[in-house]
C-alpha cells in the first residue's frame, strides 16, 4: 500500500519531518498527553519516536501535521496499553497467595467452593435446549 502512494516519488521525505526539532516537538506532546492520564511524567526515548515515524511515513504520505498528529496517537496508546498491562500483571503478582489459599484469615472458613454437581438419579435425562431470541 506505500508503495502504490509513493510511485510518483520514489523515496519522497518531507524535509522538514526528521528534523530535530520536530522529534523534540513529538516528545513534548508526548509527555503532555501522557501526563493528562497519569500523573508523572514520562519521556519517550527519541529512537522510538523516530521508528513509530518512520512507520507513520511507510504507510501514507501526508502533511507534517497530520503524520506528527499520526505519531503522537500511535505512541500515546502504546504507552497507556503498555502501562494497563503492566498494572494488571503487577495486580496478578501481588494477589496471587491470596488467591491460592484454601482457608480465608479474615472469616475463617474455607474458599474452596463445591463445584460437584448434584445429578436426580430419578429423572431420566433429557437435552437441554438453548432458545435464542
Amino acid at each position: 500500500m506505500a508503495y502504490i502512494q509513493t510511485i510518483g516519488r520514489p523515496n519522497y521525505v518531507p524535509e522538514d519531518y526528521f528534523t530535530k526539532e520536530n522529534v523534540e516537538f513529538i516528545q513534548k506532546k508526548a509527555t503532555e498527553m501522557i501526563h493528562k492520564d497519569i500523573s508523572t511524567d514520562v519521556t519517550i526515548d527519541t529512537g522510538s519516536v523516530i521508528r513509530v515515524m518512520q512507520r507513520v511515513l511507510e504507510q501514507r504520505l501526508e502533511e507534517i501535521p497530520k503524520m506528527n498528529a499520526r505519531t503522537l496517537m500511535y505512541l500515546v496508546d502504546h504507552y497507556l496499553d503498555y502501562q494497563v498491562d503492566c498494572n494488571k500483571r503487577l495486580w496478578w503478582a501481588e494477589n496471587y497467595i491470596n488467591s491460592q489459599r484454601l482457608l480465608d484469615q479474615n472469616a475463617r472458613r474455607g474458599v474452596i467452593a463445591n463445584w460437584s454437581v448434584k445429578r436426580n438419579h430419578k429423572k431420566t435425562p433429557t437435552t437441554v435446549r438453548f432458545y435464542f431470541t
